[in-house]
């Protein structure tokens, strides 16, 4: 008996865990660049074509030649005036880099996430001079999971909500992206669960069979 546990927990292990993997990403592009400070909020769109479970959200900054400071990372379904805190999904403090070379930042995002679209969101209350810039992206990653969209920026902010400020796209460079990457998984289809599920049966009827 527990030999037959031990072979079904084998053989169902890989239908359910899998090494994480970018789901959705921007390349960066070394020569572009948005301030992020405290008068100016910055958001990236994206979407999932299916649900997924994320674990690590990856973003590269540069060009901060003073001292690291503070800022908010939230992932939010919705953006602009008329969101309210149920658009949050998640919310972490972040702490932005003192470095003049591409930084990566990265931020543990336990969060599923169902198909549809979100944006990355970026806030401070650190007041200038402190400032660094999010590198913008050259080219956008493929994905068999979901897609990009726009960036944004906000310069008039809700200081208590930044996801109902009002922002406009960022259209002031050659692309209108910002550099990121989202980690984690898709969650299986419910028939793929079944067919894992059925070739275990099988595998373990076969087993039983070779004993008799």
């Amino acid at each position: 008996m527990k030999v037959t546990l031990a072979i079904a927990v084998a053989l169902l292990f890989p239908c359910f865990v899998n090494a994480d993997t970018v789901l959705v990403g921007i390349l960066g592009d070394p020569n572009f660049s948005v301030s992020f400070q405290e008068h100016q909020y910055l958001a990236q769109q994206f979407t999932f074509s299916t649900d997924v479970t994320l674990s690590s959200a990856k973003m590269t900054f540069v060009d901060n030649s003073g001292p690291a400071f503070n800022g908010v990372f939230q992932v939010v379904d919705s953006l602009g005036p008329g969101s309210t805190s149920a658009n949050v999904l998640f919310t972490a403090g972040i702490t932005l880099p003192s470095s003049v070379n591409p930084t990566v930042v990265t931020v543990p995002t336990p969060l599923a996430l169902n198909a549809g679209s979100y944006y990355l969101l970026l806030s401070t209350t650190d007041p200038l001079p402190l400032r660094t810039w999010w590198q913008l992206g050259a080219s956008v990653l493929p994905s068999a999971y979901g897609t990009v969209g726009d960036a944004y920026f906000s310069i008039s902010q809700n200081v208590a909500l930044p996801v109902a400020s009002p922002f406009t796209v960022l259209t002031a460079f050659p692309t209108s992206y910002l550099t990121f990457q989202l980690e984690g998984n898709p969650v299986p289809e419910p028939a793929s669960i079944l067919l894992c599920l059925a070739a275990i049966f099988s595998t373990l009827m076969r087993r039983k069979r070779t004993r008799l």
